[in-house]
């Protein structure tokens, strides 16, 4: 009986449903480097502390990466991608409140949690253990890349310090900097050396 449901369900809502979400997505990326953004953080952070939005926009990079990797799991109607995406859009749709307002994103990812909730008798395939160690092995990959590109950012030539630093100060600057907060390093300008 079981089977005779699987059979007949619809080939093109999941397929449907990966492609918003690899667009949905990509504008969550896009969205947090824009110009507009920036000026919707400005009027931002006059009503909330200074961390929050620069977090959330952290934050939404992150789960726009997230979502692009398991809209191809969700294409084939894997179970496990289908509720981390309904745990990542919601996390998306706060996200885009706190880091600026932004109201057409926040209701694009509710729209399609909606969506996914309503044809959620689609999603019925095991992970494959190959899907869940690749997804391991591009997290890893786009950490070290990011921490190895901080490095490069806080050792640049141009880059002076106001002071002695220590490799905790450098490294805590950099793991900070990741998630959009500032860290202990401080940076002077040639003209105040």
């Amino acid at each position: 009986m079981r089977f005779t449901n699987k059979a007949h369900q619809s080939r093109w809502k999941p397929i449907i449903a990966a492609r918003i979400l690899l667009i949905i997505g990509l504008i969550d990326i896009v969205s947090s480097t824009s110009a507009p953004f920036h000026k919707k953080l400005a009027l931002v952070k006059k009503f909330v502390p200074e961390m929050w939005p620069n977090l959330a926009s952290t934050g939404t990079v992150i789960v726009g990466v997230l979502l692009m990797v398991l809209s191809f799991a969700v294409a084939r109607r894997s179970h496990a991608a289908f509720l981390l995406t309904q745990l990542l859009l919601l996390l998306s749709v706060s996200l885009h409140v706190i880091k600026g307002l932004f109201y057409a994103q926040a209701t694009g990812s509710a729209i399609m949690f909606i969506f996914l909730l309503i044809i959620h008798r689609e999603f019925y395939a095991k992970p494959h253990r190959t899907t869940i160690t690749r997804a391991a092995i591009v997290f890893s990959q786009l950490a070290l890349l990011s921490f190895g590109i901080g490095l490069f950012l806080i050792f640049a030539p141009d880059r002076l310090f106001g002071g002695e630093v220590s490799t905790h100060q450098v490294l805590a600057t950099i793991f900070r900097g990741l998630v959009g907060l500032s860290g202990p390093v401080r940076f002077i300008s040639h003209r105040e050396q």
